[in-house]
């Protein structure tokens, strides 16, 4: 059904606007006053309460669309539901703000553009005046409004009344310019029918308009000029219409002390604008409740430092606790107290700076967050201190807008369910773990959990740990979902996951990337949870403007190379079928090979000459011919050269986990699935994967294995005549060396040849630019290269990459991880932030990576189209987070990085290959395993392809 809200002028006289309503013909479903109209789609509102729009905020008082009239309009005189309107114009910058005219000079000052007087057609008639277009958005931050008719305040209550209560019908909406006004008749109006569904207020703006999804950004200035963001949500196909709420637990808790000034408006800034912020209520021996997340003061705050004798000992829910807690102190007691970081695998950098304890009113007054929800979790503990968080909690209610109340007592939230409209104020029953017994009720949450129907005789919704939906066995693999989404939503109750974070020790179904995890809570294709909790809101955020519901086929928004570093290596053992198969599933566009040499003289692709880097050779009986070598500096080694390739072939393939040290294992499932693959078996694959643009060989160490009697580049040569690359345009071929003497090597074929420059480097020579360019096309740096960084946090930023670009030279950079202590702080332990900096902030041409999904993934993300882009998908600050430390925590100043010369690059010649009799079975051709090899390698696509189907 489409009803109609007609627009008329504000001051229009009562019996015309009766002759819209009561004529008995017709009547439109709602009035605005004002100069434009408005078709809104939606189901038929039969019953619910009239809308009240503030026509610019309170404008019939304060001056339209300014600051004050909105906050004057949502917080002190309007229905908590109240609908603000914003006549949208576009400045001459494309920024689109909130003003009441076309014109500018009709309701500001024109004294500060006195010669920008334009005319211009406007339906058909030439009109004189100051126009936004004229102007980019800085240029009116002085311009002030002015009123443009003297507002007369008068009480129409008589007039709202006949068009909302007059037996016969009711409108959906007025909009008025005296909000006020129309909200308290309204009040009125529910009171008198409060027992009949007419009574019920109309949904909020978010369900109203299941498609689109509007934002208010005000300045906390005194500007007369507010910008005004609409986007399209991309859950208008979900059930719940509305996209999905995150909520930051303490604001970014995930890098600055939880709940922090500096962690909340980190959150404000770095997520969606409608980021609810979180706050675990604790309450002060004098009764004042501060935002804490824990209720041992010491477990995230220096407190045991100021007041080493006043530790104590409680019972709490049944178990005997000792520490420093708040009921023992009143507020002025914690005035010296500074916040800490209280998990501590996290950086302890900004615990020196002075982050002070804040009350709920600070977080509401000072912070002003879009949303705020409370948590009570020891309702229960401070009652039995004479202390009685519902009294403090209904008290600040007349205060400060509570979106939400959570706490896992049931006691608590029915005991303030009635002082509550939900339309307001949700309540939220906690979960904890299933087999933990709620103190109020003495009954487990397992229990409860299978009795929604009594949590929705006092709550509004339930917030479960994430483990809920989706069960994790023993050994960190998902289990099948839960109904648990489902029966929420049929009970009528919305449903919160929590305990999501970027640095924890999450399934291996996600790789080590956290966008993959809040996809399978909110994009899933067949349920979706109503909101998330998380330590890093921006991850949460990005995942739901910016990836929910992308197709893999959508087309890449940036144009950049991915490159595997031996494949998908973060999910299988490297340069195996099984590896290389994932990659090109995954989205990679070059697949590598970086080759070996076997005692037989077959080249194959492994990522270290020495096999007991990547297999299980020391497992085998193979283990007995350890040896070291002082040349490629190993202690402990069977090189590849000291097997023939059916012995290779016959050991295991073993997953690398680069940052085992921090307990952060790759996949073990697959520790050592797949099987090697030999150069030529590598090439033929490649060849037939289609969606693959060219293939990367990798050759290192060809000075060393000439020496053995080995011609490494000979053999590659070969293999690509061999395969057919020297006769075909289709697969770029490219030759990647860290040696200069050996891309000379090919510098007669035509291939894209790649230089690596291995080592950290803060500048590079004009000279040495040239020289490089003699023989290659390409360089790879790493990413410290690109920007420097100290003790894990960005210090700097290189113009390397400039310079490179500058000459034609195409930059890659290595390697990119999935695993959060790869990453500096700056980047919120997000792989997706990561790449998007180097991507966007550095302008690179690709990437290596051991996880070719996350960086496919990363370049479909709609937010890349954003004319606008948010800043969870804008280049982080560098060194941005140094301001926030105390000149004692700043990261050590490390030795500078060389700058790499002339003479860096410059190489002899490779020596002649030695002659040595070769092995008895030295006539082994590669040629001869290819079509096995092949055959399994599309064998597998075969079966990887169907599994994502």
């Amino acid at each position: 059904m489409m009803y109609v809200l007609l627009t008329i002028i504000a001051m229009i006289p009562q019996t015309e606007y009766l002759s819209f309503v009561d004529n008995e013909v017709f009547s439109v479903d709602g009035v605005l006053s004002d100069l434009t109209a408005s078709v809104i789609i939606g189901p038929p509102l039969i019953g619910d309460a009239p809308l009240v729009i503030a026509h610019g905020g309170f404008s019939g008082l304060f001056l339209d669309s300014s600051y004050e009239a909105y906050i004057m309009a949502i917080l002190e005189t309007s229905l908590p539901n109240v609908i603000i309107w914003c006549d949208v114009q576009l400045t001459k910058n494309e920024v689109d703000m909130c003003f009441p005219d076309l014109k500018l000079d009709n309701t500001s000052d024109d004294a500060y553009c006195k010669n920008n007087k334009s005319k211009y057609l406007m339906n058909i008639v030439l009109t004189q005046g100051w126009f936004s277009i004229d102007f980019d958005f800085n240029d009116l931050m002085h311009v002030t409004s002015k009123f443009n008719i003297k507002p007369i305040c008068y009480d129409p209550t008589s007039e709202y009344l006949s068009l909302i209560d007059n037996d016969v019908f009711s409108v959906d909406g007025v909009l008025y310019d005296f909000p006020v006004t129309a909200s308290a008749t309204i009040e009125k109006f529910l009171i008198i029918t409060s027992e009949g569904a007419s009574g019920d207020y109309p949904d909020v703006v978010g369900q109203r308009f299941q498609t689109k999804w509007l934002t208010l950004s005000v300045t906390e200035h005194n500007l007369s000029f507010t910008t005004f963001r609409s986007r399209y949500s991309v859950f208008n196909s979900l059930i719940v219409g509305d996209a999905p709420l995150v909520i930051a637990r303490g604001g970014v808790s995930g890098l600055f002390p939880d709940s922090s000034y500096e962690a909340y408006t980190m959150a404000m800034e770095t997520s969606l604008p409608n980021v609810i912020s979180w706050c675990d209520v604790q309450l002060t021996k004098d009764g004042v409740g501060i935002c804490f997340p824990d209720l041992k003061l010491d477990n995230a705050s220096d407190i045991d430092v100021h007041y080493k004798n006043n530790k104590s000992e409680y019972l709490v829910n049944r178990v005997l606790i000792q520490g420093w807690f708040s009921v023992d102190f009143n507020f002025n007691d914690l005035a010296p107290v500074t916040l800490r970081q209280g998990v501590y695998i996290r950086t302890e950098k900004f615990d020196g700076t002075k982050y002070r304890i804040l009350t709920v009113q600070d977080v509401a007054n000072q912070v002003k967050p879009p949303g705020l929800w409370l948590n009570i979790q020891h309702d229960n503990f401070f009652t039995q201190h004479n202390l009685s968080m519902r009294s403090y909690i209904i008290s600040l209610s007349k205060n400060v807008l509570i979106n939400y109340i959570s706490s896992p007592e049931v006691t608590f939230l029915t005991s303030i369910v009635a002082r509550f409209n939900p339309r307001v104020t949700k309540l939220v029953f906690r979960f904890l773990g299933q087999d933990d017994v709620e103190p109020s009720i003495n009954q487990t949450y397992g229990f409860l959990l299978n009795n929604l129907t009594f949590i929705k005789t006092f709550a509004s919704g339930i917030l479960v740990p994430k483990s809920y939906i989706w069960p994790v066995d023993n050994s960190h693999y998902l289990q099948p979902y839960t109904s648990l989404v489902l029966d929420a939503h049929k009970e009528g109750l919305e449903i919160f996951a929590s305990e999501f974070a970027n640095d924890v020790h999450f399934p291996y179904n996600f790789s080590y990337d956290p966008t993959f995890e809040y996809l399978s809570f909110i994009d899933n294709g067949v349920f979706s949870v109503d909101g998330v909790l998380s330590d890093f809101p921006v991850t949460a955020s990005a995942t739901i403007d910016c990836f929910a519901h992308l197709n893999k086929n959508d087309k890449p928004r940036e144009k950049f190379l991915i490159i595997t570093s031996e494949g998908a290596s973060g999910d299988y053992p490297g340069c195996t079928d099984m590896a290389y198969t994932k990659a090109v599933s995954d989205g990679a566009d070059v697949l590598d090979c970086p080759v070996q040499m076997t005692k037989d003289g077959i080249p194959f692709c492994l990522g270290s000459i020495n096999l007991v880097d990547k297999t299980t050779i020391l497992q085998s009986p193979f283990s007995n011919i350890t040896n070291t070598d002082p040349v490629l500096n190993i202690i402990t080694g069977i090189f590849t050269f000291n097997l023939n390739w059916d012995e290779i072939k016959s050991l295991k393939p073993a997953i690398s986990s680069p940052w085992s040290g921090f307990g952060l294992y790759r996949n073990p499932k697959a520790i050592n699935d797949g099987s090697f693959v030999s150069l030529v078996d590598f090439l033929i694959y490649a060849k037939s994967a289609t969606t693959l643009s060219g293939v990367m060989i990798r050759i290192e160490k060809a000075d060393y294995l000439a020496n053995q009697g080995f011609g490494v580049i000979a053999a590659v040569v070969e293999a690509l005549r061999n395969t057919g690359y020297n006769n075909q345009t289709s697969k770029k071929v490219m030759i990647q060396s860290k040696d200069s003497s050996v891309l000379k090597e090919f510098k007669k074929r035509s291939y894209e040849l790649v230089y690596m420059i291995d080592d950290n480097i803060r500048d590079i020579e004009s000279a040495t630019i040239s020289e490089i360019k003699s023989f290659a096309s390409s360089v790879i740096l790493t990413k410290n290269s690109v920007f420097r960084s100290e003790d894990d946090f960005l210090v700097g930023k290189t113009d390397v990459v400039q310079k490179l670009q500058s000459s034609n030279l195409s930059v890659y950079v290595q390697r990119f991880n999935n695993e959060f202590v790869s990453q500096a702080w700056d980047f919120f332990s997000d792989s997706s932030v990561e790449i998007n900096n180097y991507i966007v902030g550095a302008g690179i041409d690709g990437v290596i990576t051991d996880f070719p999904r996350t960086a496919a993934t990363y370049r479909r993300n709609r937010c890349l189209g954003y004319k606008h882009r948010s800043l969870y998908f804008s280049p982080v600050e560098t060194g941005g987070l140094l301001q926030f430390m105390s000149r004692q925590s700043l990261p050590p100043a490390e030795p500078p990085s060389p700058i790499l010369t002339e003479s860096d690059v410059v190489e002899p010649p490779l020596p002649p290959v030695a002659k040595i009799t070769p092995a008895s079975n030295a006539d082994a051709s590669p040629i001869a395993q290819s079509s096995v090899v092949a055959g399994v390698l599309t064998c597998c696509l075969t079966i990887l392809l169907a599994d994502l189907s």
